[in-house]
């Protein structure tokens, strides 16, 4: 752990960079104390949750955290990790092209502690000096809410040339986890209660239908076998998503499970997987990672199915009082989610020619979308698109 600025900052702030796994030993209590202190705690930026993570992809990524002290003590971090990547140009889900980049990936939820303009700030520029003095080509940060202090100084203090975004704003989703699975049903419509419990017993009476959760170590070979048999059968396994049966994923699976926060859902007809989700239970809150089905069930709504069942599970936990949907506007997600918020990811480039460069070829690819996307919803055929792009790719995986 090293000084960027080797002068004292504005009233007496300090800042240092942990870029290696030595580095994190020395910041874990002062980085517990901040995570513990964090009105809405999220799993990705816990020290524990970060390790795991970090030691499942080798030597594939490092540690890279910037620090802000005062005083001797950690007031603010701004957590990321420093890893090589192929970033797409993409328009839609269609890839234009990959280019290889030192990229420093900033989590969602990555600063932690104090969060005013003038803390924000002298972190963005910390950051900017790592990047322009060659540490990496761009920084990313994940999904950060709209109405964050640190979007609005990331949008008003990048250098136009500098600045990128994602293509759209996300909807962030949560739901309230009810005291049991009745008040749910209460609080529905007659008519859209009947429709789940028809769509439940349906699908029970003309086949065998149960639901298997894995949370420890002992089930998770079977729990990632089965999961990753149904996301191989989706268009996001084409897409590099889903849930992959691999040593990198399993060393992930068995750390978080070690700590208690895996959950694994399964759904079996006739004895055979059909639909899955997993997640992190962390806090009080059950955080969704993946889900998927398989294409075949699609008629037997078998992804509410299973949705409505891992609910009942959640109730019965008793302790976990939100659900997390992540990022994204699926239809779902409206549904059953009773939160947003406005989310978008942000790129900041060194200041330097070809990362300068990279970043106009990726707005203009956004800007192309976003415009053939506006068109595509006035004609009201942007749903049917998407429908037949993601059946495109699944007809790629048979």
């Amino acid at each position: 752990m090293g000084n960027i600025l080797q002068n004292e900052l504005k009233n007496a702030w300090k800042i240092t960079v942990v870029k290696n796994r030595q580095g994190l030993e020395s910041i874990m209590k002062a980085w517990e104390d901040l995570q513990k202190a964090e009105f809405s705690r999220v799993p990705g930026v816990d020290p524990y949750h970060y390790i795991c993570e970090l030691e499942s992809l080798g030597q594939h990524a490092e540690p890279y955290i910037i620090c802000l002290h005062r005083e001797g003590r950690l007031e603010a971090m701004l957590v990321g990790r420093h890893q090589l990547v192929r970033m797409p140009i993409r328009l839609g889900y269609l890839t234009l092209m990959r280019t290889r980049l030192r990229q420093i990936h900033v989590f969602h939820g990555g600063v932690l502690g104090q969060k005013s303009i003038e803390v924000c700030s002298l972190l963005l520029k910390a950051l900017r000096d790592c990047l322009n003095n060659g540490d990496a080509d761009l920084a990313v940060f994940n999904h950060f809410h709209c109405d964050s202090v640190m979007y609005y100084v990331i949008r008003g203090e990048t250098p136009f040339l500098s600045l990128g975004y994602s293509p759209r704003i996300d909807g962030h989703w949560k739901m309230e986890i009810p005291k049991c699975i009745d008040d749910f049903y209460r609080k529905k419509s007659s008519k859209k209660r009947k429709t789940l419990r028809w769509t439940i017993r349906k699908l029970e009476k003309s086949h065998q239908v149960y639901m298997k959760t894995y949370s420890d170590t002992d089930s998770l070979e079977e729990g990632v076998s089965a999961a990753a048999s149904v996301s191989s059968k989706t268009y996001q396994h084409s897409l590099g998503g889903g849930i992959l049966d691999n040593p990198q994923t399993r060393s992930y699976l068995l750390s978080v499970a070690r700590r208690g926060w895996l959950r694994i859902y399964v759904l079996y007809i006739n004895n055979e997987a059909a639909a899955f989700e997993w997640g992190i239970k962390y806090g009080d809150t059950f955080f969704l990672r993946t889900l998927g089905f398989d294409p075949r069930w699609r008629d037997w709504s078998v992804g509410t199915v299973l949705f409505l069942k891992v609910l009942e599970a959640l109730c019965e936990e008793g302790n976990i009082n939100h659900l997390d949907f992540g990022f994204g506007d699926a239809e779902y997600k409206k549904i059953y989610g009773n939160k947003r918020t406005d989310t978008r990811s942000l790129f900041v480039f060194a200041n330097r020619l070809y990362p300068r460069l990279l970043n106009v070829v990726h707005q203009v690819s956004v800007d192309v979308w976003i415009a053939a996307a506006f068109v595509a919803n006035k004609l009201g055929i942007e749903r049917k698109i998407k429908r037949l792009w993601r059946d495109r790719l699944r007809r790629k995986l048979v």
